[in-house]
């Protein structure tokens, strides 16, 4: 009679499996997330100021927000929201080899600024995800949650 000692080892390593995937692929999709949101803002730098000074702030601390939200782990937040943060650098680079004639990137005065610029959005999506695994946590824990209403048990 043979017995299935191996079993579960092959589960396990099919779901650690899978896990890894949807690791790399919110990894993928948060830098070309960024990439999309760094050409979008330059594609309206060109356009009306206006529109341009509302949209290149909060798109990308949304952004970082909705990869911080979205993170399968602490570590995973951090690496994600920076990779958010660098997309739109990336995006904005390469804006300045296609531009006709002479075009000045717009990321900051100085490397200070940028580099302050990205800490804040790596710090934006990395608390994003502390609030969210607070939030996570304290609905399993069985304790109130949403307004002060009781949680179901687990059934």
């Amino acid at each position: 009679m043979a017995t299935l000692v191996g079993q579960n080892d092959t589960l396990d390593f099919l779901a650690g499996e899978r896990r890894e995937r949807a690791i790399l692929r919110h990894m993928m999709l948060s830098l070309v997330g960024g990439l999309a949101v760094g050409a979008v803002g330059e594609l309206l730098s060109h356009g009306q100021a206006a529109l341009h000074a509302v949209y290149d702030p909060y798109a990308h601390l949304l952004l970082a927000a909705v990869v911080g939200w979205t993170a399968a782990g602490f570590g995973w937040a951090v690496l994600g929201s920076a990779l958010a943060a660098l997309g739109p650098v990336i995006s904005t680079l390469g804006a300045t080899l296609f531009a006709a004639g002479s075009h000045d990137p717009h990321l900051g005065a100085d490397g200070m600024e940028l580099n302050l610029t990205l800490l804040a959005l790596t710090s934006a999506g990395t608390l994003v995800y502390a609030a969210a695994a607070g939030r996570r946590s304290r609905r399993g824990s069985g304790g109130r949650d949403n307004g002060g209403r009781p949680s179901r048990p687990n059934r």
